[in-house]
């Protein structure tokens, strides 16, 4: 018998987890214009680029996977008109956050702001051009740090481990980037202790892969 196991994206969703999210939705809906207008800064600042949304995510079995979405990749998404649908409350233009679906049948549900009624609201159907888009964008924007292997022994029959080992060395570390509250500071000049910022949600296992789902065939 075969198994094939695929991974999709999912952050965690305890208390506090809700209440950070809670408060990042109230401040997009406030600041989504200055996100927009900025555009241009925070695609050219690093730390801008990385602020990472609490419900930012994609999540897409089989092709892609998913993972946070980085709101510089959210702009380029939005400026490509590939994560933009219409807003079901008022028909204006939804700027969605996150999008899960199939990439195969293009079924799914995205989720974000809308600009004109700023509104919270989520579109549910064809999804897969976004998926598509986002799937293919996520792995050239990851904020990971570049690394220089360290030297390690090697194994010879005849005097067994040789060659000296040193650790690895970070060359370029990962962007320290800002959370939300943070970029709307820097944007507009506020003090960043003004806001009570909730805690970060905690993301489930690395990379974010969770939830298996186990297909089975059996062998004749």
């Amino acid at each position: 018998m075969s198994k094939w196991v695929s991974y999709g994206y999912r952050v965690s969703d305890d208390l506090e987890a809700r209440q950070a999210r809670e408060i990042e939705e109230e401040l997009l809906r406030e600041h989504l214009p200055l996100i927009l207008a900025s555009s241009e800064r925070i695609l050219e600042t690093p730390r801008f680029f990385y602020c990472q949304l609490a419900d930012a995510w994609l999540s897409s079995m089989w092709l892609y996977g998913g993972g946070p979405i980085p709101l510089g990749v959210l702009l380029l998404l939005w400026e490509a008109g590939e994560m933009q649908f219409e807003c079901p409350s008022c028909g204006g233009p939804l700027y969605a956050i996150g999008v899960s679906g199939s990439a195969l049948s293009g079924s799914g549900s995205a989720w974000g702001i809308c600009a004109k009624c700023r509104t919270a609201q989520s579109h549910r159907g064809p999804c897969g051009r976004s998926v598509h888009a986002g799937g293919r964008m996520l792995p050239r924007y990851r904020n990971e740090p570049i690394i220089q292997k360290g030297k390690h022994p090697r194994f010879d029959w005849k005097d067994g481990l040789t060659g000296e080992s040193t650790p690895d060395r970070v060359i370029v570390p990962a962007v320290e980037a800002v959370d939300l509250w943070e970029l709307i500071c820097a944007l507009t000049g506020k003090e960043t202790t003004r806001h009570n910022r909730g805690r970060r949600p905690a993301y489930i296992a690395p990379r974010g892969m969770s939830h298996p789902i186990v297909l089975e065939r059996k062998r004749t």
